[in-house]
């Protein structure tokens, strides 16, 4: 066990942080803003979407900080002006997706605002999309400029590791496509996003991918007028973790209208995962309509047989509403042994034996941030270590941790964390969990590494340090 000595910690004030959810762009609420309105409210939320309406008759403020990657405490309309999204005189609708604290920020002037510079600050956002009359899509910062012949062949064996690429409108479909939501790593990366219903040859748009390893096989569909091929083993993939040109209203005055995600499936409150079954590890999005009727086909509770009811099974784990509907994201399970019975929220699932297919929730709901904690799950503390698994490299782990938790100053590392730090305290400087709330994450394995940078995130001082034998990355959901 190393020792503490010279390992300096700095502690910034920990910031009010909620319940972590899976970064999702759709079944967003619109808020309505003034022009003083900051983000700094949502600080932490690292990866969340908020879509705010800004009325007609603005005025600018001069608290604005950065260009494209502001700092959270700078008016959001102010800074939505300066983008070009919006102007004083009409006022108008944007969407800004929350993102960690940064080292610098560059002033600008742009569009009648000027920006400030600014050194490193607790948090900041982009804009995702908005306008008055038209979308616009802002290109995230760290976004690579991709071609529709663009490959993740580069990337292999980076194993869990994101890359955001932006593709042109006007691009032409490739024929290179494998696989099915898990796709060859020399696919067309554009091809197979317009596959998956991420976006369109058309207008283009932006994706982020996960770099996975290879598999022993890949299923061919066709899918939004693509063709994909089937494939035997091979040796890398990746697979998409969201994207898309995201829609929002034109006016403040308009309806505000429930985006569901371009591949969502839309279920009906009859809709099983029985068609799913052995696809294991799979993830699947259905949208389900109000005026539901709850189904008495319901076994289990947090894993549940592949024969019940999606959407009654949902309103049982507390994500949607007969009454309202909703989307859900499930990941197919093997079978269990048994699955047991419970009355929740109005919903009476049944206990069963041995059955062929299960699957649980990931994330959800219409108003709720409920998580749902996925079976063979690991129960953690605050000061559990990944140590004990150093060597099984690619390994991954799923932990869940209580709130009220008390930060750890045993942090090394900035997304490669030490094996030997704590894993909660390095998942609040993640901006995935909070103490309060606590949450459930994933790690993976990593070897060691010669070096590794400490930085300031979410209220939390993580440290640097030199060459150390294990390590861990998170790998969100």
């Amino acid at each position: 066990m190393r020792s503490l000595i010279g390992r300096v910690t700095r502690k910034s004030a920990l910031v009010t942080v909620f319940l972590w959810i899976a970064v999702t762009a759709f079944s967003q609420q619109v808020l309505q803003g003034t022009w003083a309105t900051q983000a700094d409210g949502f600080r932490g939320k690292t990866g969340q979407r908020v879509t705010y309406s800004f009325p007609a008759g603005g005025t600018l403020s001069g608290r604005i900080w950065g260009t494209d990657l502001y700092t959270d405490d700078s008016s959001i309309a102010t800074a939505a002006v300066h983008a070009g999204l919006i102007t004083p005189q009409n006022g108008g609708t944007v969407t800004i997706e929350i993102r960690p604290g940064a080292s610098t920020y560059q002033g600008t002037s742009r569009n009648g605002v000027n920006s400030q510079n600014y050194g490193s600050w607790s948090g900041s956002f982009v804009f995702v999309s908005g306008g008055t009359t038209n979308t616009t899509q802002i290109v995230p910062a760290n976004t690579i400029q991709g071609s529709w012949s663009t490959q993740a062949d580069s990337y292999r064996g980076k194993t869990g590791q994101r890359y955001t690429f932006n593709f042109p409108g006007g691009g032409t479909l490739s024929s290179r496509l494998w696989g099915t939501d898990l796709y060859t790593d020399d696919s067309s990366i554009a091809t197979a996003a317009v596959h998956a219903g991420l976006i369109n040859a058309q207008n283009g748009g932006t994706v982020t991918i996960e770099i996975r390893p290879g598999a022993s096989s890949y299923q061919g569909t066709s899918r939004n007028g693509v063709n994909s091929q089937s494939y035997g083993p091979y040796s890398g993939s990746f697979v998409f973790i969201g994207g898309g040109t995201t829609v929002v209203p034109t006016s403040a005055t308009t309806a505000v209208t429930t985006v569901s995600p371009a591949n969502a499936i839309q279920g009906s409150w009859s809709t099983q995962a029985d068609t799913y079954r052995g696809m294991n590890g799979q993830r699947y999005t259905f949208t389900f309509p109000g005026g539901g009727t709850l189904s008495s086909r319901v076994w289990g509770t947090d894993l549940y047989t592949d024969d019940s009811s999606i959407a009654s099974a949902a309103v049982h784990a507390g994500l949607i509403t007969a009454q309202n509907g909703g989307t859900v994201t499930i990941e197919i399970r093997p079978g269990a042994s048994s699955y047991q019975g419970t009355n929740r929220n109005g919903v009476n699932s049944q206990g069963y034996g041995p059955f062929s297919g299960s699957f649980v929730f990931i994330y959800s709901g219409t108003t709720g941030t409920t998580q749902i904690t996925p079976a063979n799950t690991i129960p953690g503390n605050w000061s559990t270590q990944a140590d004990a698994y150093r060597g099984k490299n690619g390994q991954r782990y799923t932990i869940t941790f209580p709130g009220g938790g008390t930060l750890s100053s045993r942090v090394w590392g900035t997304d490669l964390y030490t094996d030997d730090s704590s894993i909660a305290s390095a998942a609040v400087h993640a901006g995935l969990i909070s103490p309060q709330n606590g949450g459930t994450v994933t790690i993976e394995i990593r070897a060691g590494a010669p070096g590794y940078q400490g930085s300031t995130r979410n209220g939390v001082t993580s440290q640097g340090y030199g060459s150390w034998q294990g390590s861990f990355v998170f790998v969100r959901p």
